[in-house]
C-alpha cells in the first residue's frame, strides 16, 4: 500500500508542472489508481489523498503565504485520516504542517486548519465557476463524489466550494431539494455560504419566499414573521449566522428599498441588544445592509427615507459620543456602530453631492475629541465623505490635502508636541494623531481605489506612491521622538503602506504590470521576519488582482452595484493572525468575484508589454514561487 501512495504521488508530482486544470489532474491519477495493485476501498482514498495534494500544490494559497513544505505538510495531515499508517511510518507525517519562517508559531491550530481547506475550497469553486462551460451542478456532483467517502461530510472545505460557486451566483440554479438538504443539516460553513450564495444568484430579485427563509435568522423579524418563542429557539442564530443571514437579505433587496426591511434594519441600530457585544463583524454587516438595500436612494427627496428618518438617525449614530465615565469612554472606542452608520450613509447617499451630509460627519476639532474616538472611524469618516461627493475624488494632492483634517496634520509635522496639563502625554498624543493620519490616507486610498478600479493610469501610480510616502514620513517623525508606541506606529505604517499597494493593484486589476509586479515579489522576499499577517495577506491579495485570471479578468466600477460589491470585499478587516478570522466574517473578502468582467482576448494582450510565451512565464512564476490567489 505504501509502494502505491508512493507511485501515485510521485506521478502527481510529474503532472503538476502542466497547465492541466484541476478536473484533468484529478481524472489523470484517477486513471492510475485503476492501474495500481490495490483494493477498491485503497483505491477511493488512494484518489481522494492524490486530488487534495494535486489541489493544494497546483492551486496554492496565497491568502495565507504558505511555502512548499507547508503545502505538503497539509496534505500529509490529511494522509492521517484517510490512510491507515504503518507504526513504523508515522514520522514521516506530522501532527501539524510545517509553518513558513514568517509565523511565530511552530504549528497549526484546528482553528487554522480548517481556515486553510475553507480558502481552498473558495478557490476550486471560483475556477470551476469561471472555467466551465457546461451545467456547474454535474461537475460539482462529481467533486463532491471524489472528495468524500461514504457519507457527504460537511467540512470548511466543502463549505469553501460551495462559497466559491455562490459568489458567482451558480447556487440559484442547483435542485431546490439539494439545497433544501444541506441547509436542514444546520451546519455554519455550508449553511452561510448558501445564505450568501443565494442572495448573490438572486442579486435586487426581491424573492419574498427565500427572503423569509433568511429572516428567520434575525430575532428582529419574529413579530413580523409570528415567529413563536418555543420555534425560534430550535433555529440557529449565532453571530455568524445572523451576520450571513443580514449579508443575503440585502443582496435580495439590492437597490430594492423595502419598508419593513428597512425598519427592521433601523430597529437592530436603535434598540437591538448592544449590538456592539456581538463583533465588529456584526455591526459592519448591519452597516453594509442597511447600504445595499437602499443604494444611492438619497439622491433624490424619498418618501421612503423620511418616513424611517434614516438620515437624522444614521448622522447622530455617526456623531455619536459616551462622555459621563471611563467605563462609557472604553465602550466608546470598541463600539463599532458609528463605523457601522457612516458606511450605511455614505452607500443611501453615495454620488448624491449632497455637501451638508458630509459635512455633517463631523472631523474631530480639539485634543478631547480625537483621544475619545476610536482610530478607525477616521477611516470611515473619509469614506464616507468620499461615497456622498463622488464626483470630488481625484487623485491628486490637492484632494489629499483638502481632506485631512487640521488637527490631525498639524499634530503629525508639528517640530514640537508639547503635553496638555492634566492630558495625555507626548508620546500619547503623538500616537493618536498618527493613528488617525493614518486612517485617514486609507480611507482616501480606497476611495480611489473604488473610483478608479481597473483603469491603469499613471496618475493613480503617482497618487498611490505619494499616499505610501506620507505614511512613512509620518511614522518617521513619531517614532523619532522615541515613543513609547513605536510597535503600534511601525505595525500601522506598514499596514498603509501595503493597502495602498492594494488599492493599487486594483486600479491595475488583470493587467499584469511588471513594476507593480517587481514591487510586490520583492516585498514578499525580503519583508520582515515578525511582518504582520495582515500585510501578508493583503500583499498576496495584491498580487491575485494584478494577474486577476491570468490577466484574462478585469475590475471595474461603472455601476453602483460594481462599487457597493467591491468595497464589501475591500474594506481592511485583515485578521492580526492566522486563525483570528472570527471576528472578521472571512466570507465578504470574495464579493469581488460577483465584479469581474472577461477581457477580449485581443484587448488583453493589446495591454501587456510581454510576448505571449514570457508572459506565461511570468503567471507561472507567481503561482509556484509567490503562490498568489489566482482564479
Amino acid at each position: 500500500m505504501d509502494r502505491t501512495l508512493a507511485v501515485v504521488l510521485q506521478e502527481a508530482e510529474k503532472i503538476l508542472d502542466t497547465d492541466s486544470p484541476s478536473m484533468i489532474v484529478s481524472r489523470t491519477l484517477y486513471n492510475l489508481s485503476e492501474r495500481t495493485e490495490a483494493s477498491e476501498a485503497h483505491k477511493t482514498r488512494i484518489e481522494h489523498v492524490a486530488f487534495s495534494w494535486c489541489l493544494v500544490r497546483h492551486l496554492g494559497h496565497g491568502m495565507m503565504n504558505y511555502r512548499k513544505t507547508s503545502f505538503e505538510g497539509v496534505c500529509r495531515a490529511k494522509l492521517k485520516t484517510s490512510i491507515k499508517i504503518p507504526q513504523s511510518h508515522k514520522n514521516a507525517y506530522p501532527e501539524r504542517p510545517v509553518i513558513s519562517e514568517n509565523r511565530h508559531t511552530d504549528s497549526l491550530t484546528a482553528k487554522e486548519q480548517e481556515e486553510i481547506e475553507f480558502e481552498m475550497g473558495v478557490k476550486t469553486g471560483l475556477e470551476i465557476a469561471l472555467e466551465s462551460n457546461t451545467a456547474i451542478f454535474p461537475v460539482f456532483e462529481r467533486i463532491e463524489k471524489r472528495l468524500y467517502v461514504g457519507p457527504v461530510e460537511y467540512s470548511e472545505y466543502y463549505a469553501g466550494l460551495l462559497h466559491g460557486l455562490g459568489v458567482k451566483g451558480n447556487l440559484c440554479n442547483f435542485p431546490s431539494s439539494f439545497v433544501f438538504e444541506l441547509m436542514q443539516q444546520q451546519k455554519k460553513g455550508t449553511t452561510c455560504s448558501l445564505l450568501i450564495g443565494l442572495g448573490v444568484g438572486n442579486l435586487s430579485s426581491g424573492n419574498t419566499s427565500l427572503a423569509k427563509t433568511m429572516k428567520l435568522h434575525l430575532p428582529v423579524f419574529d413579530k413580523e414573521m409570528h415567529v413563536a418563542e418555543e420555534i425560534g429557539a430550535e433555529i440557529p442564530r449565532t453571530v455568524d449566522f445572523q451576520i450571513a443571514s443580514l449579508v443575503g437579505l440585502s443582496l435580495v433587496y439590492f437597490q430594492r428599498p423595502d419598508f419593513g426591511f428597512g425598519n427592521g434594519m433601523m430597529r437592530m441600530f436603535r434598540h437591538d441588544a448592544a449590538p456592539q457585544k456581538k463583533g465588529e463583524a456584526f455591526c459592519l454587516a448591519l452597516g453594509l445592509s442597511l447600504g445595499f438595500s437602499f443604494l444611492g436612494s438619497g439622491r433624490e427627496e424619498s418618501i421612503l427615507l423620511s418616513s424611517l428618518n434614516m438620515e437624522e438617525e444614521l448622522i447622530e449614530l455617526a456623531n455619536s459620543r459616551l462622555l459621563d465615565t471611563e467605563e462609557q469612554r472604553g465602550q466608546e472606542r470598541t463600539n463599532a456602530l458609528p463605523c457601522a452608520a457612516l458606511l450605511a450613509l455614505g452607500l443611501v447617499y453615495m454620488k448624491s453631492d449632497k455637501k451638508y451630509i458630509a459635512d455633517s460627519v463631523l472631523p474631530p476639532t480639539c485634543n478631547e475629541s480625537l483621544f475619545r474616538e476610536k482610530s478607525e472611524i477616521h477611516f470611515y469618516k473619509t469614506l464616507c465623505r468620499g461615497l456622498i461627493l463622488w464626483s470630488d475624488i481625484s487623485p491628486d494632492k490637492r484632494w489629499v490635502e483638502k481632506n485631512i483634517p487640521e488637527i490631525v496634520k498639524e499634530g503629525v509635522y508639528e517640530k514640537e508636541q508639547k503635553s496638555r496639563e492634566g492630558g495625555p502625554g507626548e508620546n500619547s498624543a503623538c500616537h493618536v494623531k498618527c493613528l488617525a493620519y493614518l486612517n485617514v490616507l486609507r480611507g482616501l486610498s480606497l476611495c480611489v481605489a473604488l473610483k478608479y478600479a481597473g483603469r491603469c493610469t499613471e496618475k493613480t501610480r503617482d497618487f498611490f506612491n505619494e499616499i505610501a510616502l506620507r505614511a512613512h514620513v509620518a511614522g518617521r517623525k513619531c517614532i523619532d521622538r522615541k515613543n513609547a508606541f513605536e510597535g503600534i506606529i511601525r505595525w500601522n505604517v506598514e499596514n498603509t503602506i501595503v493597502f495602498s499597494r492594494l488599492c493599487l493593484a486594483v486600479c491595475f486589476a488583470g493587467s499584469g504590470d511588471l513594476k507593480l509586479f517587481q514591487e510586490l515579489r520583492g516585498r514578499h522576499h525580503f519583508r520582515e521576519a515578525q511582518a504582520p499577517f495582515q500585510s501578508i495577506s493583503m500583499e498576496s491579495l495584491s498580487l491575485g488582482f494584478l494577474f486577476l485570471g491570468r490577466c484574462s479578468f478585469t475590475i471595474t466600477t461603472k455601476t453602483d452595484k460594481s462599487i457597493a460589491l467591491l468595497l464589501a470585499s475591500l474594506l481592511p478587516l485583515f485578521p492580526s493572525r492566522v486563525g483570528g478570522c472570527g471576528r472578521y466574517f472571512k466570507r465578504l473578502r470574495y464579493m469581488w468575484a460577483a465584479v469581474v468582467e472577461k477581457k477580449h482576448p485581443q484587448e488583453a494582450r493589446s495591454k501587456r508589454t510581454l510576448t505571449d510565451e514570457k508572459f506565461t512565464k511570468l503567471v507561472r512564476l507567481v503561482e509556484e514561487e509567490i503562490c498568489a490567489p489566482l482564479l
